[in-house]
């Protein structure tokens, strides 16, 4: 009798152990949007895996209350700490089904429209472009934007025709061939009156541009943000599986050599990330008119990235969206990458992440009032 009260003390002593690593590592989760990946970049990977942090939590509280202890407060106090950070990933908003707004805004990475047919369908180009007709958003930023001037229907040809945002301005990063186009693109259903682009790094093909509207009597800015991805390649992607797989096949050396491989992929993308959003902010703290920032910020609401961007503006997901938000939908864990914001002199309803599967990446948009 004494023996199994003492293995079972030492059981709930071991439980109690790691139930403090995984509140020290949800603080580290919460610390990670504040310090830039170039000081201190490993705190961004707790950032990173914030959700499952949240879930591991859930399950030590649930066992201490299963056990009638008070243990289960410790999580609990900790998840309450943070409580600003879980708004950001799940929302039960009751306006989230209102479209009630003085225009729609909506931005999408549309993966170049399929031009490399990942979907391995023709059509995929196509049915982007009806979606966009039929969504018909007064304002649309597009990351990952592909154009083909040989194309017997060209795709920018095709967009400004068609849909409402008849006015555009698109930027290049690359053009191939003389004829094949990639970059950003922002349309809009008002005059368009200047335009900018913030280049952080010449090197990359990450950027963003801006793009200042007339809408009756006001400017308005838009920012169009397409932050740097990890780069994960398909062995990557694979490596990720197996280890997050009950069957594990890799040896010692190739899960070392796959490990680091990963590490420093995330490492880099973090330290990139922060010093574009560190640039970016500052033209979006500048703005001599009210802005709103659209993009794939290829990061979490955990990061750095988005709080650095996100600072004194408003998360339109946080004001009017519902569930969880995931954006995302490739190889990885679906996490909430691409974000509409805007300063206090809009208000938000309707927000919405269209359960559309073209590309790699769910499109967003929400209606936005502008309060004068």
């Amino acid at each position: 009798m004494t023996k199994s009260l003492n293995i079972k003390s030492l059981i709930k002593r071991i439980v109690l152990i790691f139930n403090i690593i995984a509140i020290i590592m949800l603080l580290l989760s919460y610390i990670a949007s504040y310090v830039s990946p170039e000081k201190l970049w490993p705190l961004a990977f707790f950032g990173l895996i914030y959700p499952i942090l949240i879930l591991i939590n859930l399950f030590f509280m649930l066992f201490w209350l299963l056990l009638g202890k008070k243990y289960f407060l410790l999580s609990l106090v900790t998840i309450l700490l943070g409580f600003n950070f879980l708004q950001k990933h799940v929302q039960f908003n009751t306006n989230s089904k209102e479209n009630e707004g003085d225009f729609k805004v909506m931005s999408y990475n549309t993966r170049l429209f399929d031009h490399y047919n990942w979907n391995h369908s023709e059509e995929s180009k196509n049915l982007i472009i009806d979606y966009l007709h039929k969504e018909s958003p007064d304002i649309l930023c597009l990351q990952e934007f592909f154009s083909d001037d040989n194309d017997k229907y060209p795709i920018l040809k095709k967009l400004r025709n068609n849909n409402k945002a008849k006015y555009s301005h698109v930027d290049y990063f690359l053009t191939q061939k003389k004829s094949k186009h990639y970059g950003l693109a922002t349309f809009s259903s008002f005059p368009i009156i200047a335009k900018g682009k913030i280049q952080p790094d010449v090197k990359s093909n990450n950027y963003t541009i801006f793009t200042d509207i007339l809408y009756k009597d006001d400017t308005i800015r838009i920012f169009n943000i397409h932050l740097p991805s990890i780069r994960f390649q398909s062995k990557d992607f694979l490596f990720i599986s197996e280890i997050t797989s009950t069957d594990k096949n890799t040896n010692k050396q190739e899960f070392k050599k796959s490990s680091l491989s990963v590490i420093k992929k995330l490492k880099i993308a973090f330290q990139k990330r922060a010093r574009h959003v560190e640039i970016i902010s500052g033209h979006i703290a500048e703005s001599p008119y009210p802005v709103i920032v659209c993009g794939d910020f290829n990061d979490t609401p955990s990061s750095y990235a988005y709080h650095t961007i996100s600072n004194n503006l408003i998360d339109c997901f946080i004001e009017s969206g519902l569930g969880f938000g995931k954006t995302y939908i490739g190889n990885m864990p679906s996490f909430r990458i691409d974000y509409i914001l805007h300063d206090k002199r809009f208000t938000g309803k309707g927000f919405e992440t269209s359960n559309i599967k073209f590309s790699d990446h769910y499109p967003v948009s929400t209606y936005l009032k502008f309060v004068e």
